[in-house]
């Protein structure tokens, strides 16, 4: 069974411990995405999971989950839908550095979070946080 949550909750899998503690002191100024791999599938984002599951899986098994409450007001392009997703372009199953040269393509003028299909958890979505300031750590599960 998939562990869904509030859509307003995401949650990010990490092992490192300094990043935990400072996030927990300061809030989401701790999130630094210089810090974060150029590689993934939107470039240098903050990547977060609406489901624990797919946090999980996303990481390769790091237990360590950060729970956030997102922004009830960001502005999400959302690549869940068919008829956004097919509007810019984007299809599931396309490698990272097409995803990457695609979105190059885009206005992303305001918008706050890409939501997409989880490549390694079938129905399940990731974010890719353009604007860390959408998220507040809630706690640590």
């Amino acid at each position: 069974t998939k562990d869904k949550q509030p859509e307003n909750f995401v949650y990010h899998s990490t092992t490192f411990q300094p990043f935990i503690e400072n996030l927990m002191s300061v809030g989401n100024s701790a999130i630094d995405k210089s810090k974060t791999n150029p590689d993934c599938r939107f470039g240098q984002q903050f990547y977060v999971a609406s489901e624990k599951l797919t946090a999980y899986l996303e990481a390769g098994g790091v237990s360590t989950l950060v729970k956030f409450k997102m922004a009830e007001n960001a502005k999400v392009l959302d690549l869940t839908n068919p008829e956004i997703a097919n509007k810019f372009g984007y299809t599931k199953g396309l490698s990272r550095v097409e995803a990457r040269n695609l979105m190059g393509t885009w206005d992303l003028t305001g918008i706050d979070a890409i939501k997409f299909p989880s490549e390694k958890n079938p129905g399940g979505t990731n974010y890719a946080v353009l604007n860390p300031s959408i998220l507040t750590p809630v706690g640590v599960e």
